[in-house]
């Protein structure tokens, strides 16, 4: 929550300061204990929970692309089980 406030907080600023509007892919990700089918669904609805609470901070919905990665991108020198690996990252389309 501290960070999804943060990130709508600068996205905020940024946008009264530049009028931008900035659209981004929001990623889910998890590590790999489980099926792939049932971490596929659990990455997506992890990117979705995050763009939910950012519309909920006044952030048009429009902004932002959800996917979900699954276990298929494990963070670099991690093991695929890492609890690191669950995370969601916004990646800055235009």
């Amino acid at each position: 929550q501290t960070a999804i406030n943060s990130f709508a907080v600068g996205l905020q600023s940024v946008d009264e300061l530049t009028g931008g509007g900035n659209r981004f892919r929001i990623e889910g990700h998890t590590d790999a204990s489980g099926a792939d089918e049932f971490n596929q669904q659990l990455s997506e609805q992890r990117a979705q929970a995050v763009v939910d609470a950012l519309v909920a901070y006044g952030i048009p919905a429009e902004r932002f692309e959800v996917v979900g990665k699954g276990e298929a991108e494990p963070l670099e020198g991690r093991r695929g089980n890492d609890p690191l690996n669950r995370r969601v990252v916004a990646v800055v389309l235009d």
